[in-house]
């Protein structure tokens, strides 16, 4: 079976969990949930992270990216560690040497 192309930022992602969402089980859905409500956490954070807060198994988490395209964990959390650095970009008039 070949893998879909992996979404390749936050809001391919969360288009591709819309399509999916009634076909996931329960335990993808509540998983899929905590990593969009908690950002954050999915960046920095690791397989075992997101399982424990989820209460399911580390392989579900790995089960789960794979459902949506991505070879790892790994690829999965850049594209949340995309956004936050997205969202954290200054804009360039604060480097400006001010006179």
């Amino acid at each position: 079976m070949e893998r879909a192309e992996h979404p390749r930022d936050l809001a391919e992602l969360c288009q591709r969990f819309a399509e999916m969402r009634v076909g996931l089980k329960p335990w993808a859905q509540t998983a899929m949930d905590y990593a969009l409500d908690n950002r954050l956490q999915v960046a920095l954070g690791s397989a075992r992270d997101m399982a424990k807060a989820c209460g399911i198994p580390t392989s579900a988490v790995s089960r789960l990216v794979r459902l949506f395209g991505f070879r790892c964990f790994a690829d999965f959390r850049d594209v949340f560690k995309q956004e936050i650095r997205f969202h954290l970009r200054l804009p360039r008039r604060c480097f400006v040497e001010r006179s």
